[in-house]
C-alpha cells in the first residue's frame, strides 16, 4: 500500500473512533487568541522600543507604559475604553513611524502593523461590547452667525449680529460649541437692544400694503393755486407741498389723482420733486369727467419730507373763441404713498406678510394676537408653545394697549419679549427619559428638526421640516428631508459657516503679507482668494462629488484678478468662471492661494505651519504643542540664519523632542513649498531652487505636491478626519473616546456611496449621536 494512502486511513480510523490517536486539541478562544496576540505582537514592541523612555522612575513625557508588560495579561475592555486616547496614540504613533523618534531602533515594518492593528482591533471590539451613549450636548445659546440667519428667516430683518455682537468663543475648531459659549452681561444688554431694533424693523407702524392718502385740504399751497371745494386749482405755474413722515427708508409708490383744462389740446404737466430736485414727470390728458391717477415710484430716505406736485405749464389765450380753450389749468384731488416697497412693486416681503396677517377690527384684537402670537412663538422656539406661554404673550400685548401702546406697537413689545426669552437665544433639548435603568433617550422630534436644521442651514425649521415634527413623522422622512435640504439655498450655510470654519478661512481677514515683497497681494485679491474656496466647497456640495476632490480636483474658479496671480490665460470679463487645470501645479485644496497665504508669514512660507495644516484639517493628527522653552526659526542662533530654510528645520529636528512632531509635520510642509507665501507657483526662493520633496516617517516619499496630493488622497485618515470634523459641527460639542464607533461607521457607509458629500451628511444625521442624546449617568 502507498504511504500516502496508509497516512489517509490512519486519519479517517483516529478521526472516527477517536481511539488510540487521542483526542484532537480544541481551537483556541477568542479570549485565549487576545491573549496570545497580546504577548507575540505587543508586549515584544513595548519591552524592545518603547519602555527604554517610557517607563522607569522618571517616564518621558510622565508617560509610563510599565504597567502594560508587568501586567501579564492585556487591559479587559472597560479598561481599554478607560484609556482610549492613549491606546489610540500608541497604534498611531507607531503605525506611521512616530515612534520610536527618529535615531532609535525601529520595529520592523510587519511588527509595528501587528502591534497597531492589536490595539485598533480590541479597541473597537471594546467600544462595540460598551452599552450605547451618545453623549450629552450642553445647552447652547446662537453662535453671531445663526442668530443673523434665525433673525432673517423669522422675520424678515437682516440684522448685522456679526458686526454688533462680541465675538464667540471657539472650542474643537467651531464657534458654535456648548461648552464655550457664555453670556457675558454685555452680550445680554446687546440682545436687547438688538430685539427692540429688529422688532421696529419687522413691524412697522401701518401696514405698507395700505396706501396713505392726503385729501386736497391737508395740502399746503406754495403759490399759483388755491382750494376749490374738495380739490386744488392750480391756476398758474406753481405747486402744492404734501407732508410725509418716512418711518424707514426705501422706494414708494407715490400717487396723485388730476385732471386738467387743456388748451389747444397740449396737456398739462405734472412735476414731482423734493428740496428742489425734479423726481418725476407726468402729462396730464385727463379731464374733469374721468379724472386719472399717476403714479410714480420713488427712493425716499427716512425721515419728514415736503413733496412737491408743481404744475409748470400754465398758458393763457384769452382771445380763443372756445371759453374752454382759453387756459390751462391743472386740478389736483388728492396724493396717496405706499410703501415702502419690498422689490420695487410688492408692498411688503413675504416674511412679514406672514408676521402680522391680521389687522384686527375693535374688539378683535385678542384673537388677532393669539393668531400672530401662536405662529411667531412655533418659528421662533424651533417648537409649538403651551397655552401658558401663549397666553403670558398675548397677555402683554393686551395690557400694552390698555396704556396707550397701538396694536402693531403692542405686538412690536411680545416680539422683543420673544427675542430675549432663553427658548430663542439657546438651542434647548429636554431630557425624554425612557425608564428605568436607561441612560439614553430618542431626541424629541422637536429638537431633532432643530439639530438637522441648524446642522445644514445654521437657522430655524422651515415650515415642512416643523410640520414632520408636529405630526411626528421627522424620524422615518429623514432621508428625503435631508436631499430636499442640500438642495435648499439655505445650506450655503454648510460653505460659509462649517467650511470656513473647517479649512481656517476666516484667518485669511487677518493675514498681511509684506507689501515690500508682494505688492500685488491686496484686499481684492484677498477676497478673490477666499471666493474660490467657498466655491469649489459649493461645488463639491452642489453637485454631490466625492470629498477626495477636494485634494485633488483638476477643475477651479478664478476671476481675471486670481487668474493672473495663477498666470492662467483667457480668463476675461467680470466675476468668477470654473477652469480645467491643465498641469499638475494645482488642483484641490492644496493649490488655492487662500490656503497658502493663511499658512505663510509675513515674508517667508512656513512648511510647518502648513504641515501642521494638513495634520490638524486634512489628516485629523494635530501634533502636540510644542515643549516649553522650545524657540522658534527666528530665535535661533543667527549663523544659522544663514542657512537655506529646508536646513534650518532640519537644524530643528535634531532636537528629539521637536523630531517626534516635525519628522511629519515638516516634510508634508515641504511638499508645498513650490508655492510662495500668497500662493504664487516659484521654482527659486531667493537664490536657493526649490526642493519640495518629502519623505513621512512611514516610508512614503514624494516630490511636489502632484505626488503629494496623490498620497494624502489615498490615506485613510483623510475621510476619517472630514467624519470627525463634520459630527462634531453638526453636534455642537467635541468628540468623546466613545464616539470612536459612530465615525467608523459613517466613514464606513459614505465608502459604499463613493465618499460623496451627501453620504457623509445622511450618516451622520441617522446616527446615534445625532438623533439621541444620554438622559442621565457619567460616559459609559
Amino acid at each position: 500500500m502507498p504511504p500516502r494512502l496508509q497516512l489517509l486511513l490512519a486519519l479517517a480510523t483516529c478521526v472516527t473512533a477517536l481511539t488510540g490517536c487521542g483526542d484532537l486539541p480544541a481551537a483556541p478562544s477568542p479570549a485565549e487568541l487576545r491573549v496570545q496576540a497580546w504577548h507575540a505582537d505587543v508586549v515584544p514592541v513595548l519591552q524592545q522600543h518603547c519602555v527604554g523612555c517610557h517607563g522607569g522612575a522618571e517616564p518621558m513625557g510622565s508617560l509610563d507604559l510599565d504597567p502594560f508588560v508587568a501586567a501579564g495579561d492585556p487591559p479587559d475592555e472597560a479598561a481599554l475604553r478607560t484609556q482610549a486616547g492613549l491606546a489610540e496614540k500608541l497604534a498611531g504613533h507607531v503605525a506611521g513611524g512616530l515612534m520610536p523618534p527618529p535615531g532609535e531602533v525601529r520595529p520592523d515594518p510587519e511588527a509595528a502593523r501587528a502591534f497597531s492593528a492589536w490595539w485598533t482591533k480590541h479597541l473597537e471590539q471594546a467600544w462595540a461590547a460598551a452599552p450605547p451613549d451618545p453623549g450629552r450636548v450642553t445647552m447652547r445659546r446662537l453662535n453671531r452667525y445663526e442668530y443673523r440667519r434665525t433673525v432673517r428667516d423669522l422675520v424678515g430683518v437682516d440684522f448685522p449680529a456679526e458686526e454688533i455682537f462680541p465675538t464667540d468663543d471657539v472650542g474643537y475648531g467651531f464657534d458654535h460649541i456648548g461648552d464655550v459659549l457664555s453670556m457675558p452681561p454685555i452680550l445680554f444688554e446687546k440682545y436687547l437692544d438688538a430685539a427692540a431694533r429688529i422688532a421696529e424693523e419687522a413691524i412697522w407702524d401701518y401696514d405698507p400694503r395700505t396706501p396713505r392718502r392726503l385729501e386736497a385740504e391737508r395740502l399746503r399751497i406754495s403759490r399759483g393755486g388755491r382750494a376749490v371745494g374738495e380739490r386744488v386749482l392750480m391756476t398758474s405755474d406753481g405747486s402744492v407741498l404734501a407732508p410725509l413722515e418716512i418711518g424707514r427708508g426705501g422706494r414708494y409708490a407715490v400717487r396723485v389723482r388730476a385732471w386738467a383744462d387743456l388748451m389747444n389740446e397740449t396737456p398739462a404737466w405734472l412735476e414731482l420733486g423734493l428740496r428742489g430736485r425734479k423726481l418725476a414727470k407726468h402729462h396730464v390728458f385727463a379731464r374733469a369727467r374721468e379724472p386719472a391717477v399717476f403714479e410714480s415710484i420713488l427712493k425716499l430716505t427716512r425721515g419728514p419730507h415736503e413733496l412737491a406736485v408743481a404744475f409748470t405749464n400754465d398758458d393763457w389765450d384769452p382771445r380763443n373763441p372756445d371759453p374752454r380753450k382759453r387756459d390751462r389749468n391743472l386740478h389736483i384731488d388728492w396724493i396717496e404713498i405706499q410703501g415702502p416697497l419690498a422689490d420695487g412693486r410688492t408692498p411688503l416681503p413675504p416674511a412679514q406678510q406672514r408676521l402680522v396677517p391680521c389687522d384686527p377690527e375693535v374688539g378683535e384684537e385678542r384673537s388677532c394676537a393669539q393668531e400672530i402670537l401662536r405662529g411667531l412663538l412655533r418659528r421662533a422656539w424651533r417648537r409649538p408653545p403651551t397655552d401658558v406661554e401663549l397666553e403670558r404673550h398675548v397677555g402683554l400685548v393686551m395690557q400694552a394697549m390698555a396704556d396707550g401702546e397701538s396694536f402693531r406697537g403692542a405686538l412690536r413689545l411680545a416680539l422683543q419679549a420673544v427675542l430675549v426669552s432663553p427658548h430663542f437665544l439657546f438651542r434647548v433639548e429636554l431630557d425624554e427619559r425612557s425608564g428605568p435603568g436607561t441612560r439614553s433617550a430618542p431626541l424629541d422630534e422637536h429638537a431633532l428638526a432643530s439639530r438637522l436644521a441648524y446642522f445644514l442651514w445654521s437657522s430655524l425649521p422651515d415650515d415642512e421640516l416643523a410640520a414632520h415634527a408636529d405630526a411626528g413623522t421627522l424620524r422615518t422622512a429623514l432621508h428625503d428631508q435631508v436631499t430636499r435640504m442640500l438642495a435648499h439655498p439655505r445650506a450655503a450655510a454648510l460653505v460659509e459657516n462649517f467650511g470656513a470654519q473647517w479649512l481656517e478661512l476666516r484667518r485669511l481677514d487677518t493675514v498681511a503679507p509684506d507689501p515690500g515683497r508682494f505688492d500685488t497681494f491686496d484686499e481684492k485679491l484677498r477676497k478673490s482668494m477666499r471666493r474660490e474656496t467657498e466655491l469649489v466647497l459649493a461645488a463639491l456640495i452642489r453637485e454631490d462629488r466625492s470629498i477626495l476632490d477636494l485634494i485633488d480636483w483638476p477643475y477651479t474658479y478664478v476671476d481675471p484678478l486670481l487668474a493672473r496671480h495663477y498666470g492662467l490665460e483667457g480668463v476675461t470679463g467680470k466675476g468668477f468662471r470654473r477652469v480645467k487645470l491643465t498641469d499638475e501645479r494645482r488642483g484641490g485644496l492644496l493649490g488655492h492661494a487662500s490656503i497658502l497665504t493663511l499658512t505663510s508669514y509675513p515674508t517667508r512660507t512656513s512648511p510647518v505651519q502648513r504641515g501642521k495644516w494638513l495634520m490638524e484639517e486634512i489628516l485629523g493628527t494635530p501634533p502636540a504643542p510644542p515643549p516649553p522653552g522650545v524657540g522658534t526659526l527666528e530665535t535661533q542662533d543667527p549663523a544659522l540664519l544663514k542657512l537655506s530654510l529646508r536646513e534650518r528645520l532640519q537644524q530643528h529636528r535634531e532636537d528629539p523632542s521637536c523630531a517626534v512632531c516635525h519628522d511629519r509635520m515638516d516634510n508634508l510642509g515641504y511638499g508645498l513649498e513650490a508655492y510662495d507665501p500668497v500662493g504664487r507657483w516659484r521654482r527659486v526662493d531667493g537664490d536657493v531652487e526649490i526642493d519640495a520633496s518629502g519623505v513621512l516617517p512611514d516610508g512614503r516619499a514624494f516630490d511636489g505636491p502632484a505626488e503629494l496630493r496623490a498620497i494624502l488622497r489615498d490615506d485613510p485618515g483623510f475621510p476619517r478626519c472630514f467624519a470627525e470634523k463634520l459630527l462634531t459641527y453638526a453636534l455642537g460639542r467635541g468628540l468623546e473616546p466613545y464616539d470612536r464607533p459612530a465615525v467608523l461607521k459613517i466613514v464606513d457607509e459614505a465608502r459604499q456611496k463613493g465618499l460623496r458629500f451627501s453620504s457623509f451628511v445622511h450618516a451622520i444625521v441617522a446616527s446615534e449621536p445625532f438623533t439621541m442624546r444620554r438622559t442621565s449617568g457619567e460616559p459609559r
